[in-house]
């Protein structure tokens, strides 16, 4: 089966009609999915062409404009359409673990001394809180334009989850700062230790 939540976004656009990968590409943008979803024009072909292996896509017309490459109009079969709302249903229903950058970097964070620690999460904090505020003013400029709630729905789930990162780090860098996190006596003994050992060579 295919698991690239851009499978998924190929098939919702063509449950409104068929298109070329293209124009697929261009819709989803329209619709701002770029924002929820990695959009590449390589990654693009290969999802078209694996569901169009499944048989959750066919081949409905080809068509030429001047001396261009002709172009492959694609339309969704009855088995994407049930393949679509099953994984759709999954996705809304079911949470899962998901394997973020920041909780990778976390896990070895002890690795690094207090200070340079404090210092990196400080560089997040700032870019956080610029891009909550870009997140927020294209949310209004959308609403501005017309778009209702229910079609931007991902944007405003960022937004959340932006949100609560930026107010959880911001009460790490103050416990480290302050010396409150539990821990933070044997991480820096550790890292005094492992710098006399730096020094003397050993």
């Amino acid at each position: 089966m295919i698991s690239n939540p851009l499978g998924l976004a190929v098939l919702g656009v063509l449950l409104v009609r068929p298109m070329h990968p293209y124009d697929i590409a261009s819709t989803l943008r329209d619709w701002h999915k770029h924002e929820s979803i990695k959009i590449r024009y390589g990654s693009l072909y290969t999802v078209v062409d694996k569901l169009h292996s499944l048989g959750f896509i066919e081949p409905v017309e080809k068509e030429r404009e001047g001396n261009r490459p002709e172009r492959t109009i694609y339309a969704i079969t009855n088995a994407g359409k049930s393949y679509f709302y099953s994984w759709l249903e999954d996705l809304l229903a079911n949470p899962v673990k998901e394997y973020t950058q920041l909780g990778a970097g976390l896990s070895f964070i002890a690795t690094l001394s207090p200070e340079k620690a404090l210092g990196l999460i400080a560089k997040r904090i700032d870019r956080l809180r610029d891009i909550v505020r870009a997140m927020k003013t294209q949310e209004r400029v959308l609403r501005k334009q017309g778009l209702e709630r229910l079609f931007i729905l991902e944007l405003e789930y960022e937004i959340v989850l932006k949100e609560a990162e930026l107010n959880w780090l911001e009460g790490i860098y103050k416990d480290i700062k302050e010396g409150k996190l539990e821990g933070i006596g044997a991480w820096r003994s550790w890292h005094r230790q492992s710098l006399v050992r730096d020094r003397e060579g050993k």
